[in-house]
């Protein structure tokens, strides 16, 4: 019999909240990865999440089994928000269906089984009670295959990742998108962050001189102009309702070992990941539509070029 998995207390580890404490942390990092001379120093607007006090906003987190979908799920339930876990087997979601709250509710979802996006619809309308509201989905399911050279690519794995990395999140934007344009209000725009990756800014390939990895860099560029799009459109709705990207960095994840074997970066947590995207939606939801929409940040906040 599994144990059941006792909440910690919110936020960050007891080192990362000392380093984290002021409202406005200097701190130099790369834009561009950590080989470069792209250093420069910056700062993170700190307005961490509180307690929840409104009983009715609910979050939806898509990959929430391991990994930050986890840990973005136990962050949130933790600060009282209302949480929709998906996940696509039981059997490799453990953690996820032991945890025992009353803020959370789980859902077993295929990002690529699409014709089962009206039971996913169902089954979230019938949490959402009349004034619940869905403030916030974060489109977390995510493949990343190790791909150096063009020669290693695999037709499968291509496609794979782009039904998880692209077409899974239209899916889910699409399939939400009616509760989404009525949840949002001035005080408390609704958002979907797409979880993407400083690996598909042309920007930034641009500038590192680097290749490789073409098919998953390849779909988080393209999960970018879904963010894009999605924005524009409905910021022509005049709804309050946003799309942006997010570069969570390099995180030590099940996904991302066997990149960890091959490139050398400072690997976070992913429970230092999750807080920090976090912190970030509770600064960029209080911005306008035009500081924000459509726009990729990183975890600190600083805005990437497509």
């Amino acid at each position: 019999m599994n144990q059941k998995f006792q909440l910690p207390p919110p936020g960050l580890s007891e080192s990362e909240l000392k380093a984290l404490k002021t409202t406005d942390i200097p701190i130099s990092i790369s834009k561009f990865g950590s080989d470069d001379d792209y250093n420069y120093p910056c700062s993170v607007p700190m307005f961490p999440l509180k307690p929840n006090n409104d009983k009715n906003h609910v979050c939806l987190i898509t990959g929430a089994n391991r990994g930050i979908g986890l840990a973005f799920v136990k962050t949130l339930i933790n600060l009282k928000f209302n949480v929709i876990a998906t996940y696509r087997s039981k059997s490799a979601s453990n953690q996820l269906l032991n945890i025992d709250s009353e803020y959370l509710h789980t859902v077993q979802y295929d990002v690529t089984d699409f014709e089962s996006s009206s039971s996913l619809l169902q089954n979230i309308e019938s949490i959402l009670s009349p004034d619940k509201k869905l403030v916030l989905v974060i489109n977390n399911s995510g493949v990343a295959p190790v791909d150096l050279a063009i020669s290693q690519i695999q037709l499968k794995s291509l496609e794979n990742c782009l039904k998880v990395n692209v077409m899974g999140p239209i899916w889910i934007i699409k399939t939400l998108e009616p509760i989404l344009l009525n949840s949002g209000t001035s005080d408390f725009p609704a958002m979907v962050i797409n979880i993407s990756s400083s690996a598909g800014s042309c920007e930034a390939a641009q500038a590192t001189k680097q290749g490789g990895l073409l098919v998953y860099r390849t779909s988080k560029a393209a999960l970018d102009m879904v963010s894009v799009s999605t924005d524009l459109q409905w910021r022509a709705s005049g709804k309050h309702v946003r799309c942006i990207s997010m570069h969570p960095g390099p995180v030590k994840t099940d996904l991302s070992a066997p990149v960890q074997k091959i490139i050398k970066r400072d690997w976070k947590s992913p429970e230092y990941a999750a807080n920090l995207i976090l912190n970030q939606w509770n600064v960029l939801r209080n911005k306008s539509h035009d500081q924000v929409g459509g726009k990729l940040f990183d975890l600190y906040g600083r805005e990437w070029g497509y």
